[in-house]
């Protein structure tokens, strides 16, 4: 059964239409089940076509992006250009003998990519923010899953694919640190695969309240005066309202956005929790954190 957009250009339909040439605007599944890392692209690949009908019930496409809906497979080919006659060569054609690369790409390689894309996907997110645009948590959905995938296989090569330094790009990687090794040790501790995706989440987000703290704060090599953290110490307080406005997100991943500087002994900030105030995600992230410092020295 389709459901048509009254601007007629996304329509939702069952997965037994999906066809190749579509382009997939978004899944109708819960994200933990999805078999794709992407939430929007075009299906080329039969595969992926196999993926889409086995596991997820609807899809909502885009018809300016891909082709529609049809009823005949024969209507959906396209139609073959006209023959054309072509000159035979007058010399042979020389092709390079030179076999390509084969050997599949390292886990370190794997887990490079994966942390610069989920640090580019922050990026545009915080930037978003930054400047007032509504931001969409989904869009970090697959970013979490492309994480929560490479840490199970392998979290000494993620946790090292996130020890580079770039002062450009130092509050995404570090973004990406702290997801990974919340991850990494939720998972260490026995939780849920949720739970790890969740604090995953949290570990990407929970620095979104320094895109209003002064650069020269941020960036300043030396200690700061009692003014400059007093304001840096706002961070917790201005993120968790940014995410509040979100209805998407786990209660747990505005806790550790507001918590994750508190303390057990109650001298952190913004709240001074101290024991059993403060949860076990909160925990973990204090502890990440930690280690997150230590191996950026």
């Amino acid at each position: 059964m389709e459901e048509q957009s009254s601007a007629n250009r996304f329509i939702q339909i069952g997965s037994d239409q999906v066809a190749l040439g579509m382009y997939i605007h978004s899944l109708h599944c819960s994200w933990i089940h999805s078999p794709f890392w992407r939430t929007s692209f075009l299906l080329t690949e039969p595969e992926d076509l196999a993926k889409i009908r086995q596991s997820i019930p609807a899809v909502t496409i885009d018809l300016t992006k891909g082709r529609g809906p049809t009823k005949t497979a024969a209507a959906e080919a396209p139609e073959s250009p006209p023959a054309q006659s072509v000159e035979a060569p007058m010399t042979p054609i020389v092709t390079s003998l030179r076999p390509r690369r084969t050997k599949p790409p390292t886990e370190l390689e794997r887990a490079s990519t994966v942390s610069a894309r989920a640090a580019a996907a922050i990026a545009r997110l915080f930037e978003d923010a930054l400047h007032g645009h509504t931001i969409r948590t989904s869009d970090l959905v697959p970013i979490v899953e492309d994480i929560a995938d490479t840490t199970a296989k392998s979290a000494a090569a993620m946790i090292a694919a996130t020890r580079l330094k770039d002062d450009g790009q130092y509050i995404y990687i570090h973004s990406v640190a702290v997801g990974t090794l919340m991850m990494s040790l939720a998972r260490h501790l026995g939780l849920s695969e949720q739970d790890v995706r969740v604090a995953g989440m949290a570990g990407l987000l929970h620095d979104i309240g320094k895109l209003h703290v002064p650069a020269t704060i941020l960036d300043k090599p030396g200690r700061l005066n009692a003014d400059e953290i007093m304001e840096i110490r706002r961070h917790p307080g201005l993120g968790h309202r940014i995410l509040t406005d979100l209805s998407d997100l786990d209660p747990r991943v505005l806790e550790v956005c507001r918590h994750h500087h508190e303390r057990m002994d109650g001298t952190g900030y913004p709240d001074g929790l101290k024991g059993d105030e403060i949860s076990q995600i909160v925990r973990i992230s204090a502890i990440v954190l930690k280690k997150a410092r230590l191996q950026s020295r």
